[in-house]
């Protein structure tokens, strides 16, 4: 078993590389996190995340059925949950998986990975990206954007300085992902911790 965490700042390019990782690889799983914040045009239920009301997120908190958990206070005002349920990763298979964290969230996982005995099975991948290619990327995501969104985007990069990029030097291997080579190679290195 092995899980590959992928820790990034916002538009870093994570979600593109799990996704492109999952079409590449037939024997990676994606581990899904749960979240209270609404769903955004074109996710999928039960695919990009596991989309659950205040209600459920706390019965699971009070309940201990998380690996791990984070919360973000986003410009709207409201508080949105993340978290990887249990049920998400099975210690004893064979199964290798992957997922997208920030660095509280790998160091919840290493916790839960050590106490466990298989923090060897758990490899680190930070993914960075200049500032620049960074914001083109989330203004493109975003499209047409409203005040709010905007809002959002900068609260975003904000809080990456405290919750992702101390991750940098944390990672047991960092990527730059402003280019097309770049993303090739991030692939390649996925790849072939996935199948060796």
């Amino acid at each position: 078993m092995k899980l590959i965490c992928l820790v990034g700042a916002s538009a870093s390019g994570k979600d593109f590389i799990l996704k492109n990782s999952l079409k590449m690889i037939p024997n990676l799983k994606s581990v899904i996190s749960h979240t209270t914040r609404p769903m955004r045009k074109g996710e999928v239920q039960d695919r990009e995340y596991h989309f659950i009301d205040i209600k459920v997120a706390t019965d699971m908190l009070n309940n201990n059925e998380f690996i791990e958990t984070r919360q973000y206070y986003v410009a709207n005002q409201e508080t949105w949950l993340y978290g990887i349920h249990k049920s998400e990763i099975d210690l004893n298979s064979n199964n290798n998986y992957i997922t997208i964290v920030d660095f509280q969230g790998l160091k919840k996982i290493e916790k839960y990975f050590k106490a466990n005995n298989c923090i060897d099975s758990l490899v680190s991948i930070y993914i960075d990206a200049s500032y620049q290619v960074r914001l083109q990327r989330s203004l493109t995501r975003e499209g047409e954007m409203t005040n709010e969104q905007v809002q959002e985007v900068i609260r975003r990069f904000n809080d990456d300085v405290m919750f992702v990029e101390p991750a940098k030097d944390y990672c047991n291997l960092r990527f730059n992902n402003n280019t097309v080579d770049d993303l090739i190679q991030i692939l390649a290195k996925i790849k072939d911790i996935a199948e060796n």
